[in-house]
């Protein structure tokens, strides 16, 4: 049986709208690191501070290959902030889902045909 998440009108049209807003910020960063020729990596303390992942989490994936650092003259590590992007999600859609579960109704709606 599938669950539903019942939602006001104005609150799904604000996540839409924040969706929206950081989707284009996104598009318009990308264009901007594109144009530039800017590399968007980082140390993994700075990602991880940033978006809040857990250290502990990272070192796991970094020991099954799934984090490549590019080392820098100094022997400093660098990563791509996008592996730690998708990291962040996966982490979290697990979360999310758990939390939307909790909330969920049965589906229980009628179906109307209309002719």
């Amino acid at each position: 049986m599938k669950k539903m998440i019942l939602i006001e009108r104005s609150k799904f049209a604000l996540l839409v709208r924040s969706h929206m807003k950081a989707s284009n910020m996104l598009l318009v960063l990308q264009h901007v690191c594109r144009e530039r020729r800017i590399s968007l990596s980082m140390t993994q303390e700075e990602v991880c501070q940033l978006i809040r992942l857990d250290p502990d989490f990272v070192e796991k994936y970094k020991r099954r290959g799934k984090l490549c650092p590019v080392e820098d003259q100094d022997g400093k590590q660098y990563y791509n902030v996008l592996d730690f992007i998708n990291l962040k999600d996966m982490q979290e859609s697990k979360r999310i889902f758990y939390q939307t579960m909790e909330q969920a109704v049965p589906d229980t709606a009628i179906t109307i045909d209309r002719e």
